[in-house]
């Protein structure tokens, strides 16, 4: 027996939890649905025939108020304790065998004394950096086992795979198996495909890392079949950057360490195709500050373009440019 365990919900039946749901033979939701049209879209999720459990959170508030607060119920040959906050259990839980609880969002399993207590964490919004998860729950033969679903990534999680996808879109697209087209595009499914051989990824993950990029580093086609950097390649790639006349100044951030070799050299690409500038000095000491104590220098822009220099701005606002001669620039 194949049963579905989950637990705050918040306003948000994601569908991949929905699709776990209509593989299982029973449903169990310890509470915090948030809206009465949730506890309808996870029991309409349901294959013909399976069983809901539910009980309201603390977040359920009167229109949810036909659920109870706890309940017990035997399935599978097991005796069941639901209940959304584990601080509101009875003191006397000597017949039951499985407890599932929920409100911390944390994902917890314990066997203890011939108990199960399992938390399958939060199934629906994501909150305090925890990753989103579930749970099945496996009943035969008098025993049983869990399976941890885990539907979207943690904050750190989803930082590494945000590195990667760097990695993969600015440098080495064999990483992940897959070629850039000559303007950065990479093929989206084909990019999944990739990832997942060494991690697990889904569309709504990547979209996900594309919305919530601070510096707005990738970019969807308009109909999400494709995605690029915006910035920052090391191979040739023609992102179609678009020349623009800078402000006449712009801003430089770098770690102290690097400040005695651009005081003497300039400013140089290196291993990318140009020079990245911000437009503030905030952005800039932001920026510097990833190399350790932050310097930023002064760049006189304007000047640089009346000499000839050529200037672009990405789409995310970084300003960019071949090479910035020592000459034009002036340590703040």
């Amino acid at each position: 027996m194949k049963i579905a365990v989950l637990s705050d919900t918040h306003g948000l039946l994601r569908p991949e939890a929905a699709r776990r749901i209509g593989e299982c033979d029973a449903v169990i939701h310890a509470g915090d649905f948030c809206t009465k049209e949730i506890w309808e879209q996870v029991s309409a999720c349901r294959k013909p025939g399976a069983e809901f459990y539910a009980v309201r959170g603390n977040n359920d508030r009167e229109f949810m108020d036909f659920l109870p607060e706890s309940q017990s119920f035997d399935l599978g040959g097991f005796r069941f304790f639901l209940v959304h906050d584990i601080e509101d259990l009875p003191r006397e839980l000597s017949e039951c065998q499985i407890v599932i609880f929920g409100h911390s969002h944390k994902y917890a399993k314990i066997e203890r004394d011939g108990r199960l207590w399992l938390n399958p964490g939060s199934c629906g919004k994501r909150r305090f950096s925890l990753p989103v998860t579930m749970a099945v729950l496996h009943l035969e033969a008098g025993a049983w086992s869990v399976e941890r679903i885990e539907l979207f990534p943690g904050e750190k999680e989803l930082t590494e795979l945000s590195r990667f996808l760097s990695l993969i879109l600015r440098h080495k697209p064999e990483a992940a198996g897959i070629a850039l087209d000559g303007h950065g595009w990479a093929k989206v499914d084909e990019l999944l495909e990739g990832i997942r051989k060494t991690r697990p990824i889904s569309m709504e993950i990547l979209e996900e890392i594309v919305r919530t990029d601070k510096k707005m580093r990738y970019s969807f086609n308009e109909d999400k079949t494709k995605i690029r950097a915006n910035q920052g390649h090391s191979i040739e790639v023609d992102v179609e950057l678009k020349r623009e006349e800078p402000p006449e100044f712009l801003y430089h951030g770098t770690g102290e360490k690097f400040v005695s070799s651009i005081e003497k050299k300039g400013l140089l690409p290196k291993s990318r195709l140009y020079v990245h500038l911000s437009g503030d000095p905030e952005t800039a000491k932001t920026v510097g500050s990833r190399h350790g104590k932050p310097v930023v220098f002064l760049v006189e822009s304007g000047r640089m373009a009346k000499d000839g220099y050529v200037f672009f701005r990405s789409v995310n606002g970084v300003w960019l440019t071949g090479k910035v001669p020592e000459k034009y620039l002036k340590r703040l």
